[in-house]
């Protein structure tokens, strides 16, 4: 494997792959059964188109990962997302919302509606819960009464799964996707009769040269946005920065304008002061001198000097 680009399952590209090509219905088949475990087993699926596009200019079109309709027309939508993007919570009930209204027809019975089922396999911890496996449905969360089947959504978080279990299937599924080559996984395939025809599978996909290259492609388109996001981060501090700082010169220029223009003020009141208060001196010496008080005692109380005296 190439060293520089992630070649597991967790890459979407190899997750379509995998489980999306409709020439090899039988890896996705097995894992819808593991998760989903109905009644009836589900025997075959029907791989349909994952670009969802908006019926109405400016509404949001959606691109899946893997959907797929079973025989008894159920919907299943099966994601692949390998890092945090923060919008998980509201992007998933979003996007089964738009393949439970894309698969409504016009006239249709609501109670024939088709149900929708979504899956999401995350490379990340979104939940606080220990467990690995997290289900959502319509419901009341006082009585546990669903309103509806209409819509299900799982969510499977890759880090909280430690190794395959024979009494949750699933978890196979889930360390193959998490690493086809690792060793509990090669040592635990006895018993997934499915295994070695999953595993040439993979290593096919793998192999083709026009795969590597799509991954190469979308983890150069990957890099380059994340670096122009981040220069572009960059330059806007930088020109905040300078903003700020030229918002700060002008700032200390127009306070050390006010704080001269204050101190100017001060002083001339303080001469004034000093003046009145002299003069206060002064009309009390004169009138010590009436009173006819000593030289030597005006100066003393006054504290004028013999000159001003």
């Amino acid at each position: 494997m190439d060293e520089n680009i992630d070649l597991t399952p967790k890459n979407d590209v190899i997750f379509k792959k995998l489980f999306g090509d409709q020439r090899h219905p039988k890896f996705l088949i097995a894992l819808l059964n593991a998760i989903l475990k109905p009644e009836s087993p589900i025997k075959k699926v029907t791989i349909k188109n994952p670009e969802l596009t908006p019926e109405f200019v400016g509404q949001k079109g959606v691109r899946l990962d893997v959907l797929a309709e079973t025989e008894d027309s159920h919907m299943i939508n099966v994601e692949i997302q390998k890092k945090d993007e923060k919008n998980m919570r509201n992007r998933v009930p979003f996007n089964a919302a738009k393949v439970l209204v894309a698969e409504a027809t016009q006239g249709q019975e609501y109670q024939n509606m088709k149900k929708v089922t979504t899956i999401n396999i995350i490379n990340f911890k979104l939940f606080d819960s220990d467990n690995y496996w997290n289900k959502f449905f319509l419901m009341n969360p006082e009585t546990g009464e669903k309103l509806t089947d209409l819509l299900a959504i799982h969510f499977f978080e890759l880090p909280k799964v430690h190794g395959p279990s024979i009494d949750e299937p699933v978890t196979f599924w889930l360390e193959f996707i998490k690493d086809p080559e690792a060793q509990q996984v090669k040592g635990d395939y006895k018993w997934n009769c499915i295994y070695d025809e999953l595993k040439q599978h993979y290593d096919d996909i793998v192999a083709d040269p026009e795969v590597r290259e799509l991954i190469r492609v979308r983890d150069k388109a990957e890099r380059d946005y994340n670096s122009a996001i981040l220069q572009a981060r960059m330059d806007g501090e930088e020109i905040a920065k300078k903003k700020f700082e030229k918002e700060q010169a002008k700032a200390q220029k127009k306070f050390e304008k006010e704080r001269e223009k204050a101190e100017v003020k001060a002083q001339k009141a303080l001469e004034k002061a000093e003046a009145k208060a002299h003069q206060e001196k002064i009309e009390s010496a004169k009138q010590m001198l009436k009173d006819g008080m000593s030289e030597n005692l005006v100066i003393k109380y006054s504290g004028l000097s013999m000159e001003e005296l």
